[in-house]
């Protein structure tokens, strides 16, 4: 139980900026009622990168960070994109930059966050998504459709 939740608070409040010393991890196990003592943690996050977890010692030796697959940079053009597409419902588009946001440290998301201006007059496309996925579908099962090019509704 230990090793999981060191895990998860070096996941969301670690990353390349903002390391970890192993008396912040001691703390915050602590307000979860988890007691651990530094050997401990050593151990434990020796045990995680032996398993492949990404997670880094600072040059400095003064902590630990969890290096996240998806890198800051990266995560803000995708969001910024995602914002800026008006093909994307607003709805739509807050459900997909929320994702993206789960792989993100707590300070990460936050700048992220402050630097999104949603946009207020997207237009609902949730149809129109629906419609593109049934045809990509159909393109990779190798099935015909049909379509109507108009709609009229004649008086």
């Amino acid at each position: 139980m230990k090793i999981l939740k060191t895990l998860q608070i070096l996941q969301k409040y670690s990353d390349e900026n903002h390391p970890m010393t192993v008396n912040m991890i001691i703390n915050m196990l602590a307000k979860q009622d988890i007691s651990a003592e530094r050997k401990g943690i050593y151990r434990d996050i020796k045990k995680m990168m032996m398993a492949g977890y990404p997670i880094e010692k600072c040059s400095n030796n003064q902590g630990f960070y969890y290096q996240h697959e998806l890198e800051y940079a990266d995560a803000k053009i995708i969001c910024d994109t995602i914002n800026a597409s008006n093909f994307i419902s607003m709805r739509h588009s807050r459900k997909l930059i929320d994702e993206i946001m789960k792989n993100l440290s707590i300070y990460e998301q936050e700048a992220i966050d402050q630097s999104l201006c949603y946009i207020a007059n997207k237009v609902d496309t949730t149809k129109l998504t629906y419609t593109l996925t049934k045809i990509q579908d159909a393109i990779n099962l190798h099935q015909q459709i049909a379509f109507y090019y108009f709609d009229h509704k004649f008086n």
